[in-house]
């Protein structure tokens, strides 16, 4: 029987930690966007297609992602929104612009209406504010009709070599 392959696209890639295991996992990475030119010839080294496009989301059409990947299907989207405003090293300003940039992701997700998609960030995205991040994420989602569940993770516990939590 043959193996389903699901394509995925990973928005904000950094060097492409997240999507590489995905990778490992026998999903096929059509494509990393981020607008860190050096992160991106480091995922370039750590992906068998290494395809990216260097780009701010904020401003970056879905239709331009459309045509990087051949216009073929994107079963996933993965990505780490930036996160210095949530982050408890940051100031952690609920109004830090950079927060508004998980909208690019639901754009993304809205254009391309994946089979599933995984936002990651720091634990207290889920927490500032009393919550309104949170809410107004998972909020986002839900009305475009994903089911949507938070959880915190240690990234230790899935082989990686630092003990980071991620929610």
């Amino acid at each position: 029987m043959a193996k389903t392959q699901y394509n995925v696209i990973d928005l904000f890639c950094g060097c492409g930690g997240m999507s590489l295991g995905f990778e490992q996992a026998g999903f096929d990475v059509l494509l990393g966007i981020d607008l860190w030119k050096d992160a991106l010839v480091t995922f370039s080294k750590n992906h068998k297609i290494g395809n990216t496009l260097c780009a701010d989301l904020a401003n970056l059409k879905a239709e331009e992602v459309e045509t990087e990947i051949g216009n073929k299907k994107v079963d996933v989207i993965i990505g780490g929104p930036p996160c210095q405003g949530f982050s408890i090293a940051g100031k952690r300003i609920v109004e830090d612009e950079r927060n508004s940039l998980y909208k690019s992701f639901v754009r993304m997700v809205a254009h391309f209406k994946p089979k599933a998609f995984v936002l990651e960030n720091v634990p207290n995205i889920l927490s500032i504010g009393d919550g309104i991040v949170r809410d107004a994420i998972i909020g986002d989602f839900t009305q475009l009709g994903y089911t949507v569940v938070t959880k915190v993770l240690t990234a230790s516990d899935y082989g990686v070599p630092q003990n980071r939590k991620r929610a």
